[in-house]
């Protein structure tokens, strides 16, 4: 059956309730500065390609070897604003997610 894994459970459920499970403990983050944190530096992070990317822009204007310089940045800015930013971001909330859940895994086992 499509969306079954043989074992009884619905796929679909069960990545809800991974969701539920990511969102509750995200919510009740033993760590909510360091969250806090990661929106920071991503926010700053975007604020700085920006800034590169219209020096980049005014390069181009100007004409002559700003043109590959400015050509070469924008490319840059592109593929960081693109990929590295949100992969930095996911990663460092990945680490938060780790601790949290170990966290609240430790804390029901000994109840």
């Amino acid at each position: 059956m499509a969306g079954s894994s043989g074992l009884g459970y619905d796929l679909d459920h069960m990545e809800s309730l991974k969701e539920d499970y990511l969102n509750k403990i995200r919510t009740d983050s033993a760590y909510p500065q360091y969250r806090q944190g990661v929106m920071i530096i991503t926010v700053l992070s975007y604020i700085a390609v920006a800034i590169v990317a219209i020096f980049s822009v005014i390069l181009i204007t100007k004409g002559g070897v700003g043109v590959a310089v400015g050509a070469f940045q924008l490319v840059g800015c592109t593929i960081i604003g693109l990929l590295v930013i949100p992969f930095q971001r996911q990663a460092m909330l990945m680490m938060a997610d780790m601790v949290d859940s170990t966290l609240d895994r430790n804390s029901k086992s000994k109840s």
